[in-house]
């Protein structure tokens, strides 16, 4: 495992990442939670495994495509007789794309409205690598899972609640995924667009929804630096500041 885990990390800052099957779900090695998973995997410890993260994919990795890629079936394709670089895109799986104005696409074509919405109820967020991703169940065998690749959170706390009157009330956003999470109500800041983001406890960074920032923003200060929220005069960040 810690060869598996010491190959995957000089790809990830690459956009490459790689993906076990292990117990119906897909694990990344660079993920804690999923490499505590993989420790009873046969396959992270498999030699020709280890040989692809570790040698054959860095040697060509100025032409890799960024993405996910499986190095298990593809081992089990090169061991039947396939050439490797024949073989590798038959392994690989783009990022989806969510740009700047929350615009989902694959392959550079736009994700389908139902599709996006059922992507959006399955948003998760890993901590350990700062990145989004789609997991849903397909059948009791199999979950389906992907990367995002974004230009802005896709989270939207659509309500806030503020809990407790005092100055170390607390916030809780339910988000457009249908989940409920805990805000830090001193990390307020505005984009270039003025929208407004917060960070969450187990999302990432979320985007406050344009009813509760409105809200928010009419308590703003004569100076606009401070807002009330959650019991207090909070700071509100604006993009130039220092982070």
């Amino acid at each position: 495992m810690d060869d598996l885990v010491r190959a995957c990390q000089p790809l990830w800052p690459r956009g490459i990442s790689i993906f076990l099957s292990h117990q119906a779900r897909f694990r990344n090695p660079l993920s804690p939670v999923d490499r505590e998973a993989l420790a009873d995997s046969a396959a992270a410890e498999d030699p020709a495994v280890v040989a692809i993260v570790a040698e054959e994919l860095p040697e060509r990795l100025d032409r890799l495509e960024r993405g996910t890629y499986f190095p298990v079936p593809l081992a089990r394709a090169v061991a039947g007789g396939r050439a490797f670089d024949d073989a590798l895109m038959s392994f690989h799986y783009p990022p989806v794309v969510v740009d700047a104005d929350r615009c989902w696409s694959w392959k550079g074509q736009p994700v389908a409205e139902r599709i996006r919405r059922f992507f959006v109820q399955h948003i998760g967020f890993e901590p350990d690598l700062g990145v989004w991703f789609v997991e849903y169940r397909v059948n009791d065998g199999w979950w389906d899972k992907c990367y995002l690749d974004c230009a802005t959170t896709p989270l939207v706390a659509v309500q806030l609640r503020e809990e407790g009157g005092a100055a170390g009330g607390g916030v809780v956003a339910h988000l457009n995924n249908g989940q409920s999470d805990r805000l830090d109500p001193d990390s307020l800041r505005l984009d270039n667009q003025e929208r407004l983001f917060a960070s969450s406890a187990g999302h990432g960074l979320v985007e406050i929804a344009d009813t509760p920032r409105f809200a928010l923003l009419r308590t703003v200060s004569e100076d606009c630096r401070t807002v009330e929220f959650a019991g207090a005069r909070r700071t509100l960040r604006w993009p130039d500041d220092e982070p």
